[in-house]
C-alpha cells in the first residue's frame, strides 16, 4: 500500500503567541488533506505528551484520530545549532531519551523544541540508544540547517553518521538540488511540512509518500530505511525557486549576482547594501555533480503549491482565507475525498465538471512540470508562472506564508 506521510510539524509550544491549537486539529486537516499518517511533533514537550496519550494506541507508538495515524516525533536544536528531527518507536523510548538530555537543557518542559547542551554526535548516540531514528532537519537551511554550520554530515556526526537514517530536504531544497552532493546519495529523502499551522494550506505543503504494508512506526521505519520491500516512492514539495534567498541577491535593492560577482565585491552591493549568498550558491560550492545524478533507489520529486495558493492566485483573490477560496477548496475536497486526491490523482476530465478551465490548466501545468520558476533572492519570494497565460497567472509564492 502506498501511504502519504507528514513527519514534522509543531505543537503551540514551540512559537511564542501562538494560536491554541490541539493535536486532534491536526489529525482532523490532515484527513482532509489527504495524509495517512503524521508526525505528533514536540513530544518531549509534558503538556503536547498528554494530548498525545488521551488518543487510542493502536500498536506500540502509533496512535491513531479519524483514521489518520500519528508516530511521535521531535525537533531538537543541539549547542552547535543545528536542528534534528527525531522519530520514535513508542513513549517508553521517549521517556528514556528525555531523562538523557534533560540535564543538558532548560527548556525542555517550556519549549516545544528544546535547545540541549550538547553536540549532534552524543544527540545521535541518545537518539540510537533509545531506538528511534534521528537525521538533520531542512539541511539546507541557512540559520539552523547542518550545511549552515558544517561541511559534510560526517563533520557533524563524526562516528555516528552510520546511524543517520535520512535527510529532510525542508524548503528550501529538493531531490534535484541535494543529489548535486555525493554524500547525499545513500540516504533517504523526506519531505515534511516543518509547520506549526494545522490549515490545509501550511500541513503537508510538503510530504513524503511510502510503500509500506501496514500504516505503523515499524513499517514506516522499514521504509526509511529502504528494507522488506518497504520504500519511499515519491516527495512532493513546494519549488525551493519560492524561498526569499534562493538566489545570490542585494537584500536591499534585491540586485542579483553570481557567487563570484558577489565575492569580487566583498558581498556589498553597488547601492550599499549587503548581498546574501542564496541557496543554489550554497549547493553549487558543494555539488559533486552538474547536472544533479540520481542514485537508482531515489523516487521522483514532484513541485506543486497547496490547492489553496493555486486557487487563490488563478482567480486573483487576495488571500487564500477568502470566502471564495475556501469554498472552493471545500467544494473538490467534498468531491474528490482530499487535497492531495484532487491535485495529483484525480483525472482532469473529472475536475472539469466542477471547476472552470482556467483553474484545470493551473493544476494541469504542475502535473505537467510545465511551470515556470522565477527564484526569489535577497529577501523576496520567488514567483511561478503558467507558461500559456503568461502576463496572467503570475503565481506570487508564499505572499500570504509569514510563519514557516
Amino acid at each position: 500500500m502506498i501511504i502519504s506521510a507528514d513527519l514534522h510539524i509543531h505543537s503551540p509550544y514551540t512559537k511564542r503567541g501562538a494560536h491554541p491549537i490541539s493535536l486532534k486539529d491536526f489529525a482532523t486537516n490532515a484527513k482532509t488533506k489527504g495524509l495517512d499518517i503524521i508526525g505528533t511533533g514536540d513530544c518531549l514537550h509534558p503538556r503536547w505528551m498528554q494530548q498525545i496519550q488521551q488518543l487510542p494506541e493502536i500498536e506500540d507508538g502509533t496512535y491513531e484520530y479519524q483514521n489518520v495515524k500519528l508516530i511521535l516525533t521531535t525537533e531538537i536544536e543541539t549547542n552547535d545549532n543545528i536542528h534534528h528531527l527525531i522519530l520514535f518507536p513508542d513513549k517508553t523510548a521517549v521517556t528514556e531519551f528525555r531523562k538523557k538530555i534533560k540535564p543538558f537543557t532548560s527548556t525542555i518542559s517550556t519549549h516545544g523544541r528544546p535547545k540541549i547542551g550538547m553536540d549532534s554526535v552524543r544527540t545521535a548516540e541518545h537518539a540510537i540508544d533509545v531506538g528511534a531514528l534521528i537525521g538533520p532537519a531542512h539541511i539546507f537551511d541557512s540559520y539552523s540547517g547542518l550545511y549552515s554550520r558544517y561541511p559534510s554530515i560526517k563533520e557533524c556526526y563524526q562516528y555516528m553518521t552510520n546511524s543517520v537514517a535520512f535527510i529532510e530536504l525542508g524548503l528550501a531544497g529538493n531531490t534535484y538540488l541535494a543529489d548535486k552532493i555525493h554524500e547525499l546519495h545513500e540516504y533517504t529523502f523526506l519531505s515534511n511540512s516543518d509547520t506549526h499551522n494545522p490549515h490545509p494550506i501550511r500541513l503537508a505543503r510538503e510530504f513524503t509518500q511510502f510503500a509500506v504494508k501496514k500504516t505503523t512506526f515499524n513499517e514506516l521505519s522499514l521504509a526509511i530505511k529502504r528494507k522488506n520491500g518497504n520504500k519511499p516512492v515519491l516527495n512532493i514539495g513546494i519549488p525551493p525557486q519560492e524561498g526569499k534567498y534562493f538566489d545570490t541577491a542585494c537584500k536591499k535593492c534585491h540586485m542579483r549576482y553570481s557567487f563570484y560577482q558577489a565575492a569580487e565585491q566583498q558581498w556589498k552591493c553597488d547601492c550599499g547594501g549587503l548581498i546574501k549568498k542564496g541557496v543554489s550558491d550554497s549547493i553549487a560550492k558543494k555539488a559533486s555533480y552538474q547536472p544533479s545524478q540520481h542514485p537508482i533507489h531515489r523516487p521522483q520529486y514532484a513541485s506543486f503549491l497547496p490547492l489553496h495558493e493555486i486557487i487563490t492566485r488563478v482567480y486573483h483573490e487576495q488571500n487564500p482565507f477568502t470566502d471564495t477560496v475556501t469554498q472552493q477548496w471545500n467544494q473538490l475536497v467534498n468531491t474528490f475525498g482530499s487535497e492531495i486526491n484532487t491535485l495529483f490523482f484525480t483525472p482532469l476530465e473529472d475536475l472539469s465538471k466542477i471547476i472552470p478551465t482556467v483553474l484545470i490548466e493551473a493544476i494541469q501545468s504542475f502535473r505537467n512540470a510545465t511551470v515556470h520558476f522565477h527564484p526569489g533572492g535577497g529577501g523576496t519570494y520567488g514567483s511561478v508562472t503558467i507558461p500559456w497565460e503568461e502576463p496572467k497567472f503570475t503565481i506570487t509564492l508564499n505572499s500570504e506564508r509569514k510563519t514557516r
